[in-house]
């Protein structure tokens, strides 16, 4: 490959000498613009870059993986949120041509899917008949709060009037204060699984909820 450039003496492109000057003899500081010229015979190098694996396939597919384990150790409740998008993870993986990374999302994503399914079914299946042997969320051990302690609580009763109803202080869930307003949610949970929340505002029960309880 030879060197070439603008002779600003000759007006015109010429080939350049080893030394850079111009070939009809005029030194280099009257050359400009140097450039390389193929000769006959030979071939440009490739300047591409090779191609690299899709690294944001990568990502996606690492991301995917790790949503996918956390929903099977995770509680239900956040399954239902993590397993989805563990999915959507695969499916990126899978357009950015990362396919083993891409199927490994989609086959730990089922798993937790069919946990999810299963675990949905049980609920339904309490929720239908919360009285059923069949139902998960019986236990022999004895109950921290049941249907009847349950059916005697009012709204306007003070926290420490339901304590002495269920006999047992409830698990705080979470707290705010609003405009004045003095918000908690409590929890009683029975081993079986069943379980009551009340809500306390300013400190009197306005609102209650329970599942499976006997």
């Amino acid at each position: 490959m030879r060197k070439a450039g603008y002779c600003t003496v000759c007006n015109e492109n010429v080939y350049l000498a080893a030394d850079g000057s111009c070939s009809k003899g005029h030194p280099s500081n009257c050359i400009t613009g140097v450039y390389d010229v193929l000769e006959e015979g030979e071939t440009a190098r490739s300047t591409a870059t090779p191609k690299t694996a899709d690294s944001t396939g990568q990502l996606f597919g690492a991301i995917g993986i790790i949503l996918g384990l956390s929903s099977l150790m995770m509680p239900y409740f956040a399954a239902v949120f993590l397993v989805p998008a563990a999915l959507v993870c695969g499916v990126i993986a899978l357009v950015r041509k990362q396919k083993f990374l891409g199927i490994m999302v989609m086959l730990v994503a089922a798993i937790g899917l069919i946990g999810i399914i299963s675990v949905s079914n049980q609920i339904s299946t309490v929720l239908k008949d919360p009285f059923s042997p069949s139902a998960t969320f019986s236990s022999d051990e004895p109950a921290v709060v049941t249907l009847a302690e349950y059916e005697q609580l009012r709204e306007g009763m003070t926290y420490e009037e339901t304590v002495a109803v269920i006999g047992a202080r409830g698990e705080e869930l979470s707290r705010s204060e609003v405009s004045g307003y003095s918000t908690v949610m409590y929890t009683w949970s029975n081993a079986g699984g069943s379980n009551m929340n009340a809500m306390f505002q300013n400190g009197q029960l306005v609102s209650k909820a329970q599942l499976g309880l006997r």
